[in-house]
């Protein structure tokens, strides 16, 4: 069906919305609410409105719907790459406490420093780590020239 330009004036309100409301195709709107009103022998005005409302407010609804449906799986995703890195953190401990069957609990020894990091532990951590899983005594660092801290 061809299109035909026509000229409406609109009170100040409607025209200050329609300006902010790039998503809004007003031209359809007219369009769709003018057929509603002339297809309607015997509704009135307000019907018609109320008419169109409900039809905004319904799609509105999908758009939430849609939008939940989105959020569930974002959060589905973010869960599974969580445990993913967890898994792989967990894996890489493992992997270290394995090969460090032999190395003191100590967290100045060189290969507790060098793996402490990629596991996003503090040396102290890691080497109470190995000793736990071993069953070897920690070895404190003794770097502080006997000061604790309080």
């Amino acid at each position: 069906m061809s299109k035909k330009p026509k000229s409406f004036t609109v009170d100040e309100d409607i025209h200050e919305e329609l300006s902010e409301r790039t998503d809004l195709n007003a031209s359809a709107v007219v369009n769709n609410y003018l057929r509603e009103f002339l297809d309607a022998t015997d509704r009135t005005e307000s019907e018609v409105i109320i008419s169109e409302i409900n039809r905004q407010i319904d799609d509105v609804d999908d758009d939430i719907d849609e939008l939940k449906k989105k959020r569930e799986r974002l959060v589905n995703r973010r869960e599974r790459v969580r445990n993913r890195d967890k898994e792989q953190r967990e894996s890489d401990i493992q992997e270290i406490l394995d090969k460090a069957a032999n190395v003191p609990a100590d967290p100045d020894h060189p290969f507790i420093v060098e793996n402490a990091e990629s596991v996003d532990m503090t040396p102290e951590e890691l080497a109470r780590e190995i000793a736990d899983y071993h069953g070897k005594e920690y070895d404190p660092s003794d770097d502080d020239n006997g000061l604790r801290s309080l």
